[in-house]
């Protein structure tokens, strides 16, 4: 149970380390954001971007949380 904790753990904090770990960068649209929607021009383009990366950033943590909920079973 205890190595369960402590991979459940791990696994978080290198959710939080991949999404904190970008140093935000200057838009076109004048507005610091994640690297990957710097070339939006748009507040509302850049907006979607980063509500984007977010939800992907939720899905590799659930597909992490699923993981190790199936393993339990083992």
């Amino acid at each position: 149970m205890k190595s369960i904790l402590s991979r459940a753990m791990f696994l978080f904090l290198m959710g939080l380390n991949l999404s904190s770990c970008v140093k935000p960068v200057m838009s076109c649209a004048g507005i610091k954001t994640n690297p990957r929607c710097a070339k939006l021009c748009t507040r509302e383009a850049v907006v979607t971007c980063e509500g984007n990366i977010q939800r992907e950033i939720q899905n590799i943590n659930r597909m992490n949380q699923s993981n190790n909920n199936s393993s339990k079973n083992y």
